[in-house]
């Protein structure tokens, strides 16, 4: 993922209670874990939208997003 890349994703708690709530549930709409989440239903398609990008998300044939994986490794730079 690229730096730029990174800037754009949402918080961690963020991404990870929205994950969490796609894997648990299953595929749904963009707009349903707003809800679930106690969250504006405006702020979550970009949220899902921008981990959509890297493949944290998928967007499937029928429109609805699902997460596929049941662990997410990620690393971090921290010095250049």
């Amino acid at each position: 993922m690229s730096s730029s890349h990174a800037m754009r994703t949402p918080r961690p708690k963020t991404a990870q209670k929205l994950l969490g709530q796609l894997k648990r549930d299953g595929p749904q709409s963009i707009n349903e874990p707003a809800p679930r989440l106690g969250r504006h239903y405006k702020n979550v398609p970009t949220d899902v939208t921008r981990l959509i990008e890297p493949g944290l998300i998928e967007r499937r044939s029928d429109l609805r997003v699902a997460v596929m994986w049941d662990i997410i490794t990620a690393e971090m730079r921290l010095a250049v």
